[in-house]
């Protein structure tokens, strides 16, 4: 699976307002290669895109040298979870239960306050339900960042509060 889903409120680098913020709304976007964010799709040695004729949109339109285009769709129609698993009864009911119970609100809350406790239980329950979804469900685990977003014991370490 070459999609993850960076969830509301979590924080991300806005490349076209230029600074770290919470995001408004979820964004799903194509992964990274190699522990950086260089395309998983880009070839470095010919400089070429191996998905070119079915890449996203954002893709087709981006011009490095002009930037208008992908600023005035930049906050326009993005595809989200919803559309992709809402029919599917069962998954998306457990998308919305992790939602609720690992809110990045919720998360970013805990680590302001402090509350380890909490800060444990969103960690606890959100890798739990990971492996209740490896377990019970045929999946492929590269979907799951797709499902659930990045899990958030990484976020916990990136944070200096996880092992």
């Amino acid at each position: 699976m070459d999609l993850f889903t960076l969830r509301k409120g979590e924080m991300a680098w806005d490349n076209v307002r230029g600074g770290l913020g919470p995001l408004s709304a979820e964004m799903i976007k194509i992964k990274g290669t190699g522990g950086t964010w260089t395309c998983i799709y880009f070839d470095g040695e010919s400089n070429l895109c191996g998905n070119y004729g079915n890449r996203p949109i954002e893709c087709r339109i981006l011009k490095c040298w002009d930037t208008a285009e992908i600023t005035a769709i930049y906050d326009k129609d993005r595809l989200t979870r919803a559309e992709l698993f809402k029919s599917i009864p069962g998954l998306w009911d457990l998308i919305q239960e992790h939602e609720s119970r690992c809110s990045h609100d919720l998360f970013g809350k805990s680590i302001q306050d402090q509350d380890e406790n909490v800060c444990q239980e969103i960690v606890q329950y959100d890798r739990h339900l990971r492996d209740l979804v490896l377990e019970k469900m045929d999946v492929d685990p590269k979907i799951l960042d797709l499902l659930f977003g990045r899990p958030f014991s990484t976020k916990m370490i990136r944070i200096g509060k996880g092992s």
